[in-house]
């Protein structure tokens, strides 16, 4: 950029909406340790009330990972609570309470607050991933599913080894 390329009101509206945009909120996980601490594979919840959506992902997740499903986002706390999953995979629209509100819920509630919660959406407008996460979610993952973004996310919560990342290839549709 050089001098006389922004004008002084885009300049003072650009520095305004970096100024008075609110911080995301910091995760506090801690990528790995939880499913090193569980015996067997790790524990995924799958909060999600589409059927191929679900069958989906199990084919992605089967056999390395042990699988719960809750179809609706009171479920998906009820089942949280129940099972403490290593990590949790949720759809922002579902039936009953939504994946925003069951997000809420679990972060309330101490015991869960460090398991990674992973929004899985079909939510993929300009916009959509920086509102969820700001919301607090770990991470955001759009549907159709990309598979190695999908694979490095959860090497990156589950092993800690792996940073996500973002690919345009292996996209299986979802949603």
């Amino acid at each position: 950029m050089r001098k006389g390329d922004v004008s002084k009101p885009e300049l003072l509206a650009m520095v305004n909406e970096m100024v008075n945009t609110p911080p995301r909120k910091a995760a506090k996980v801690k990528a790995g340790p939880r499913s090193l601490m569980r015996k067997g594979n790790p524990l995924i919840l799958i909060v999600e009330d589409n059927p191929d959506d679900v069958k989906t992902l199990k084919a992605l997740l089967l056999p390395d990972y042990t699988i719960v499903v809750a179809s609706d986002g009171a479920e998906g706390v009820s089942q949280a609570l129940n099972h403490k999953p290593d990590l949790i995979l949720m759809d922002i629209s579902l039936p009953v309470m939504d994946g925003i509100s069951a997000f809420e819920e679990i972060r309330k509630t101490e015991v869960l607050q460090d398991i990674p919660v992973i929004a899985i959406t079909a939510r993929a407008m300009k916009g959509s991933r920086e509102e969820i996460l700001e919301c607090g979610f770990d991470d955001y993952i759009s549907k159709p599913i990309d598979v190695p973004l999908f694979t490095r996310v959860l090497d990156h919560y589950l092993k800690g080894d792996i940073e996500p990342g973002n690919s345009a290839s292996n996209i299986i549709s979802i949603g």
